[in-house]
């Protein structure tokens, strides 16, 4: 299963004028990993880890407008 994790998502929006704006993205800010455990129960702890995943965090920039 995997493990519970708390990560931090923003979503900003600024508004240059009545037809345009910028937008920013970040999901995972601080990086945060998952962690996949597979165990019975007599695994030592030192092996119940199976995969951590590391995505990184995830940036994205925008423009929005209306015509």
């Amino acid at each position: 299963y995997l493990t519970a994790s708390t990560m931090l998502d923003l979503n900003l929006g600024y508004r240059l004028s009545r037809r345009l704006s910028l937008t920013a993205s970040i999901n995972n800010l601080f990086n945060e990993p998952r962690k996949r455990l597979r165990y019975g129960s007599e695994t030592p702890g030192y092996a119940r880890d199976y995969q951590i995943f590391e995505y990184g965090a995830l940036f994205s920039l925008g423009i929005k407008g209306t015509f």
